[in-house]
């Protein structure tokens, strides 16, 4: 069984033998007990799997990253039991020349601040092809939020999509990130904060850098969060303004939108070129494909 022989010598070190079964091992689905069961292709350059879940481990993983014929372009080690040890590796490599991986997610695994200050680190680093990072789950807090932001500020950041979903971020961590989303260096285009304790405080300096010529932002997730009419109306004020390159917002079951925070909605929806694609109950989310006009009735 491959899965068994590469343990075995993911164990031992022994990483220029994992090496030889790299394309294999890529071919593998994690969520498919067959161990036949491969991928279409090879096109994408996605590992979904990997033998172990010991930070210690992963230190062949990342040697085989760093090596120049790997071409690895996506790295899924979602529930893995990862912390902020094993995180310091894949940081490294991150940072070398020869890695050319583009997305990686961590959701679910325990990574804390320590381990995205060093992802931070890595993001800020000229040799960092990364663009693409999921940190759903992580226990990230502020502090976390802070060392991301500062790497999003970087010229050297070529990350476009974050996701911060279901961690311990508060306002104070989201005017962080507004203030990176201000600077004509960040590049990201798509942030998921839902299911964190953003409150309107938060969304106000959001809707500030929405508002900013510098704010490459496209898409925003606010879903269950803490948001309430004040919060909606700033958002409402940015979608009005011609600076905001948003075409995606998620406010969806936020309990304390009332019809008020609706009202505040619809009026920018009918002068801008957003339109409400949904509205059912606390469904709500906001695209700019045809400017739609919102009646009182299809708001109710």
């Amino acid at each position: 069984m491959l899965r068994e022989f590469v343990t075995i010598h993911v164990k031992e070190r022994a990483w220029q033998v994992v090496k030889l079964f790299w394309d294999e091992l890529i071919r593998r689905d994690r969520r498919n007990n067959d161990e036949d069961a491969v991928s279409a292709d090879l096109r994408s350059r996605t590992l979904s799997w990997w033998p172990t879940n010991e930070d210690q481990d992963l230190q062949v993983l990342c040697k085989v990253l760093t090596e120049s014929d790997c071409k690895l372009n996506s790295l899924n080690l979602s529930w893995c039991k990862v912390t902020d040890k094993g995180v310091k590796h894949i940081a490294e490599a991150l940072s070398n020349s020869n890695c050319a991986l583009n997305s990686l997610d961590l959701s679910f695994c325990i990574l804390a601040d320590e381990g995205v200050k060093d992802i931070a680190e890595a993001l800020s680093n000229s040799n960092c092809a990364l663009n693409s990072l999921n940190l759903r789950c992580c226990m990230v807090t502020d502090e976390g939020v802070k060392h991301i932001a500062e790497a999003l500020s970087n010229s050297n950041c070529a990350l476009n999509s974050l996701d911060l979903s279901s961690n311990s971020v508060t306002d104070k961590g989201v005017k962080h990130i507004a203030e990176a989303l201000s600077n004509s260096n960040c590049a990201l285009n798509s942030l998921d904060l839902s299911f964190c304790n953003v409150a309107d405080e938060g969304v106000k300096d959001i809707a500030e850098a929405l508002s900013n010529s510098n704010c490459a932002l496209n898409s925003l997730n606010l879903r269950i969060c803490k948001v309430t009419d004040k919060g909606v109306k700033r958002i409402a004020e940015a979608l009005s303004n011609s600076n905001c390159a948003l075409n995606s917002l998620d406010l969806s079951s936020n309990h304390e939108i009332t019809d008020e925070g609706k009202r505040h909605l619809a009026e920018a929806l009918e002068r801008s070129k957003y339109k409400l694609k949904s509205f059912y109950r606390k469904q709500i989310v906001v695209t700019a494909e045809v400017k739609g006009q919102v009646s009182e009735e299809g708001l109710s």
